[in-house]
């Protein structure tokens, strides 16, 4: 959920910091995948698509790579137009090669496509990449879950634009600001786990529904709930004054969400302590 806060507390103009998290757009697949969109969107953009040349591995090391770089620099083309010129492959290994032609072709093929909603060109270029498939090499089965989480939610967030232009250009303008330094008082947006043994005057409990608080993983165990409603517990009594809970009622691509049953449970003490 952290990107929508990113995103309002930068529009908004409001200091944030994320505390023991990385930023959602620092994360290194959400970087990934966006390099992809950039380099489809401006072919120029050698920095991008050496970023993803041998993402997944296609044969393209970081040695091939600086060779097709220098053939680039040396007809003053960019480094994407370099891939799609056979004369550029003389110096490269077959595997290098047939890696570099591989890739020439899935960018013309994307670019042909640009014009579609960028949710489903990046789902096209995750998929046909070979992208999705390397990230359970990548990740423990652990992981994936939650890896894979952050590229719904980037495509959730490209589906909110009408354009891939239109798109990075937000992007753009979300991640150009650094506030690290700021010393004003800022909003902290955190996770419960990184809240234990702190406390602010005012907090704000996002997410109380089914299948996130609790989370879906912990909800088919009855060991799993108690651990979630001590997870709760914990986030509720970070608060010296004011405490604010809430729940959305669907959230992306219209999926509707239940309240949390905690929130039944908070509100039947509430009522037999106001009861006594």
């Amino acid at each position: 959920m952290s990107r929508n806060f990113e995103s309002a507390m930068r529009h908004a103009k409001i200091p944030y910091q994320i505390r023991g998290a990385t930023g959602f757009y620092d994360r290194a697949v959400v970087r990934d995948a966006l390099a992809f969109l950039r380099a489809i969107n401006n072919p120029s953009d050698n920095l991008s698509l050496a970023r993803i040349a041998n993402v997944p591995a296609r044969g393209l090391s970081a040695q091939l790579l600086a060779l097709l770089s220098q053939y680039a620099a040396q007809q003053d083309i960019p480094l994407s137009e370099a891939l799609s010129r056979r004369e550029a492959y003389e110096p490269l290994t077959p595997k290098g090669a047939a890696g570099a032609a591989q890739l020439a072709a899935l960018l013309s093929r994307w670019r042909r496509f640009a014009h579609m909603p960028p949710d489903n060109l990046l789902a096209d270029v995750l998929e046909q990449s070979g992208y999705m498939g390397e990230l359970t090499k990548r990740f423990s089965a652990e992981e994936l879950p939650e890896v894979r989480e952050y590229l719904q939610e980037l495509m959730t967030a490209a589906g909110e634009h009408t354009s891939l232009s239109d798109f990075l250009q937000e992007v753009a303008l979300l991640t150009s600001l650094d506030d690290k330094n700021d010393d004003r008082d800022q909003v902290q947006l955190l996770t419960i786990h990184a809240s234990k043994g702190l406390e602010w005057p005012i907090v704000f409990v996002t997410g109380l529904e089914e299948g996130t608080l609790p989370h879906e993983r912990s909800i088919p165990t009855v060991a799993g709930i108690e651990e979630e409603r001590r997870l709760c517990y914990v986030a509720l009594t970070r608060a010296a004054e004011k405490l604010f809970l809430s729940w959305a009622t669907a959230r992306s691509r219209g999926a509707q969400s239940k309240p949390s049953r905690f929130l039944g449970e908070i509100e039947a003490y509430g009522r037999e302590r106001a009861g006594r």
